[in-house]
């Protein structure tokens, strides 16, 4: 990361943050503190431009680690909660031009962050609709220098989306 730390995420031991100066490891899992991960089972890692390391858990949602503070916030998929994180098998995380946080599931389509609300907004495939996603198995998003977001789909192919504030416009399936 931008502090020279190396951060290692793991299938089932949490998150080790190694720092080369010093040497030493710190060690995060899951635990009842605030200092602690909602699964030890990590998948994608992610440092977003003001230092916030985003970390998606297998089928656990969103941890938000804040080094300022050495804390945790926490972001999961509820059920009667139409602005949560829809999915919590996160695959990836990309960030747009304007700074916001864009996360790609497993089975949940692709959320958008609002990080003013703390809202999520949720794109997902629509049978009824030709401009949604061509799967909710998200695989990976990526975005580009022209205000786009890349989406390769599992069984869906690649989608290509032009990025509107917090809207997703479908421009071309592959």
């Amino acid at each position: 990361n931008a502090c020279g730390k190396i951060l290692i995420g793991t299938g089932g031991g949490g998150l080790n943050i190694f720092d080369p100066h010093t040497k030493l490891f710190s060690h995060y899992t899951t635990s009842e503190s605030d200092r602690s991960l909602l699964s030890n089972t990590i998948q994608p890692l992610h440092i977003g431009k003001d230092g916030m390391v985003w970390i998606g858990c297998r089928a656990g949602g969103v941890s938000i680690y804040d080094k300022r503070f050495d804390k945790f916030t926490h972001y999961k998929h509820e059920k009667h909660d139409v602005n949560s994180l829809f999915g919590n098998s996160v695959t990836c995380f990309t960030q747009d031009l304007n700074g916001n946080i864009w996360i790609a599931t497993d089975g949940g389509g692709i959320n958008f962050f609002n990080p003013a609300e703390r809202k999520f907004i949720n794109y997902r495939s629509d049978s009824k609709n030709p401009s949604s996603l061509t799967s909710d198995k998200v695989l990976a998003i990526e975005t580009d220098n022209k205000g786009g977001l890349w989406a390769g789909m599992w069984q869906g192919g690649l989608n290509y989306f032009q990025i509107d504030g917090e809207k997703l416009i479908l421009k071309k399936k592959y």
